[in-house]
């Protein structure tokens, strides 16, 4: 979780999309952690008001564009402290 968080916190504005962080996750980590646990914590922490996303909107196609996302944290002094 707590990279999770780091991850998140560094990527503010950036698409973010948990199938590339679950295999960063793999990768880097050696962490066996799935995509569908990923989106679960994410949802954890929007439920927590911790971050929010914004859904993207295809101005041409006048719809919203499903993934990826963008997650911004609620609170910008929580971010700047999860990032030292």
């Amino acid at each position: 979780m707590e990279t999770l968080l780091n991850v998140l916190a560094s990527a503010v504005g950036s698409l973010t999309n948990p199938t590339k962080i679950e295999a960063t996750f793999k990768s880097v980590l050696k962490s066996k952690i799935s995509r569908n646990t990923i989106v679960q914590y994410i949802g954890y922490l929007k439920d927590a008001f911790i971050i929010n996303e914004a859904n993207r909107y295809d101005v041409k196609g006048r719809k919203y564009i499903g993934t990826p996302l963008k997650y911004y944290y609620e609170d910008i002094g929580l971010r700047n402290a999860r990032l030292g």
